[in-house]
């Protein structure tokens, strides 16, 4: 059905671009990858140790980016943007939008510097991490994986002001607990700054999710359920110096706890993340590392760390089309003793390329 949706969308665009001449861009994003992935769990699953330890390695072709941006003006200080997935399953949103839209957004300046965004929309959380594109990564530390794609996409209004070397970020959207009856929502701010042409890059950003646990109280037999927020915090620096990007992120998801007993405590996903890469002529090189840790009512589970080695071939002028060949190895460590070490790598080649 969302197909079918997609196909009519882009034939009336059609349509009228022989009709008007101010119409908006088209873009198809695609990513394709050839993986031969290798795991001591069988499950395949790092999260969830298998106490089988049996090696799982298979080799498959795979497209884990596939998305249609479209983009237009409908005057000198509105535009607007849709963006959806042409790989997705599609389950109705409490939003009434799709998991499978990115984006469906107005974007109304309101004076120089200062915009408004009304309706689904990227939040800006998970430091320089989460600046990249899911196409352009190869790598994904636990925070990023253990909470902020849940919350990536939102909707409700976003405002935005960007003063020379400075930008702000403001953010109030539904919370990501679908709860139909909920009052609560989603909010944060994120505050960056282009220092010295571009050497010194700060970033810092706070956000938190509110929502009501689906359960009675503990104990008390009674039907009231307590409220409970999700914080995400991150501090980060990203340097730029020619063709060379350093970064480095600390990264922080906090979970309430979902119920009142005087037992129960905050659940922690910490990451430290360091990425750099360098553009030298076709060629772009790229090494990631990320150290984390995962607690749980307040006692650590696991650590885990996260290696990619990646390098990039350009074989036209832009730069919006690459081949490319990673290496990436994934390991986490228990600290129960009747779980097994949960040991995965992937080698993949492919292409990225926007159209």
């Amino acid at each position: 059905m969302f197909i079918k949706i997609q196909f009519l969308i882009l034939s009336l665009l059609s349509l009228s671009n022989i009709m008007a001449a101010d119409m908006p861009t088209i873009k198809t994003e695609l990513r394709a990858d050839l993986i031969k992935y290798k795991s001591n769990n069988n499950t395949g699953s790092g999260d969830s140790p298998n106490n089988g330890n049996k090696e799982y390695s298979p080799t498959r072709f795979t497209l884990p980016y596939a998305r249609i941006d479209i983009r237009g003006k409908y005057s000198d200080t509105l535009s607007y943007r849709l963006k959806f997935r042409a790989n997705s399953v599609n389950s109705l949103k409490k939003d009434s939008s799709v998991n499978g839209i990115d984006y469906a957004y107005i974007e109304q300046s309101l004076m120089d510097g200062l915009k408004l965004k009304l309706g689904k929309q990227v939040m800006y959380l998970g430091g320089w991490e989460a600046s990249y594109s899911s196409k352009d990564s190869y790598a994904c530390s636990l925070v990023c994986m253990d909470g902020t794609t849940t919350v990536t996409y939102r909707t409700g209004a976003g405002l935005f002001y960007n003063h020379k070397i400075h930008s702000v970020a403001l953010h109030f959207t539904n919370n990501s607990f679908e709860q139909t009856n909920s009052k609560s929502f989603f909010y944060g701010a994120q505050y960056s700054a282009n220092l010295k042409d571009g050497l010194i890059q700060p970033l810092v950003s706070y956000h938190a999710d509110n929502g009501t646990a689906q359960k009675a109280l503990l104990g008390g037999g009674g039907s009231a359920a307590p409220k409970f927020t999700n914080t995400w915090t991150s501090l980060g620096v990203r340097s730029m110096y020619r063709s060379l990007v350093v970064e480095l992120d600390y990264l922080n998801i906090k979970y309430d706890p979902t119920t009142n007993a005087i037992t129960d405590k905050d659940d922690n996903s910490n990451s430290i993340v360091f990425n750099t890469s360098y553009r030298y002529e076709d060629f772009k090189p790229i090494f990631k590392y990320a150290v984390s840790t995962k607690k749980v009512n307040a006692a650590k589970t696991y650590d885990r760390d996260d290696i990619a080695f990646a390098l990039e071939f350009y074989p036209f002028e832009r730069t919006d089309f690459n081949y490319h060949a990673a290496y990436t190895t994934q390991d986490t460590d228990y600290v129960a003793a009747s779980s097994i070490d949960v040991k995965t790598s992937q080698l993949l080649v492919g292409f990225t390329g926007s159209f």
